[in-house]
């Protein structure tokens, strides 16, 4: 029964997370979908990469990746450009629209996690930080 418990925090603890973050009431939306933030991130982060690689980041499969790459190229975001290595690989890259979008996503998502952050002792820090990693990998 202990596990049940267990189950229902972390289910409990994670919706609300979703609700502070803002994704259910669009805090994002004039940037974007959710997606579209998620990937502008990855980019941001990682740098060019091909639908496939986008793909597995996203936990998405690969016609839904590519439905929204093919939006954000629209909307002037991302760029598709060639593999120097391989001609035949096509590598989706931020546009300077999708850079500044991406610093805005970190500078306004840095805030919100510091303002929780504030609230907490040294120790609950810590702990949330090693939580949330350990609970990510699994």
């Amino acid at each position: 029964m202990k596990t049940d418990i267990q189950i229902s925090h972390i289910r409990s603890a994670s919706r609300e997370i979703v609700r502070q973050v803002g994704l259910l009431r669009n805090r994002y939306l004039s940037i974007g979908s959710a997606s579209q933030c998620h990937a502008l991130v990855e980019l941001d982060t990682h740098g060019e990469m091909n639908i496939g690689k986008l793909s597995l980041l996203l936990s998405l499969d690969h016609s839904t990746t590519s439905r929204l790459a093919a939006q954000m190229i629209r909307d002037g975001m991302c760029r598709l450009q060639t593999d120097e290595n391989d001609q035949r690989n096509k590598l989706l890259a931020l546009t300077k629209k999708g850079t500044e979008l991406a610093r805005t996503i970190h500078s306004e998502a840095k805030i919100q996690v510091q303002e929780a952050l504030d609230l907490m002792k040294v120790e609950e820090k810590n702990a949330v930080v090693r939580g949330l990693s350990l609970y990510a990998k699994a």
